[in-house]
C-alpha cells in the first residue's frame, strides 16, 4: 500500500521507468553517456520517450533498468510465468546465451525513493552486480 507522503512525495518529480533494451546486442559494459542502439521497436520506443522527456523536462529522473518480481494479475511477468509453468509442470525453454542483470522489484523501490528524496534528474543506470543468463534466472 502507498502512503499518502510518498504518493504525494511522486507528484513532485516525473520518473520514468525506461529499460537496458537500448544499447542492441554489444556485451560490454554501458553507463549512462554509452551510446545507444537498441534492435527492436521496444527498445526504440523507450529512446524515442526519454529524449522527448528530457527535451520537456530538464528535471526528470529517467531510469533504465530490467526488474523483476510479481505483476499484476492481469500481466504475468517473467518469473511469474516461468514459477506458474513449473507448478503446472509444463516445460519452459529458456536461453543459456542471454543475460541481464536484473534488479528485485523491492530493491528498485527503495533505491527509487533515495533517487527521488535527493531530487537527482538526468539518466540512471540501475541493475544488480553480476548478469545471469535468462535460463539460471529461471
Amino acid at each position: 500500500m502507498i502512503s499518502l507522503s510518498l504518493l504525494e512525495f511522486c507528484w513532485i518529480k516525473f520518473v520514468f521507468l525506461s529499460s537496458d533494451q537500448l544499447f542492441g546486442l554489444n556485451k560490454s559494459f554501458k553507463t549512462e553517456v554509452s551510446n545507444t542502439n537498441p534492435i527492436n521497436c521496444y527498445g526504440k520506443s523507450k529512446i524515442k520517450a526519454e529524449n522527448g522527456i528530457l527535451q520537456n523536462n530538464n528535471n526528470a529522473l529517467i531510469l533504465r533498468t530490467n526488474f523483476f518480481g510479481f505483476g499484476p494479475l492481469y500481466r504475468r511477468s517473467f518469473s511469474d510465468w516461468i514459477i506458474d509453468n513449473l507448478k503446472r509442470n509444463i516445460g519452459i525453454n529458456l536461453y543459456e546465451d542471454i543475460y541481464f542483470n536484473p534488479l528485485f522489484i523491492k530493491y528498485l523501490n527503495t533505491i527509487l525513493i533515495k533517487l527521488v528524496s535527493k531530487n537527482l534528474k538526468g539518466i540512471y543506470n540501475l541493475s544488480s552486480d553480476n548478469k545471469i543468463s535468462k535460463y539460471h534466472f529461471g
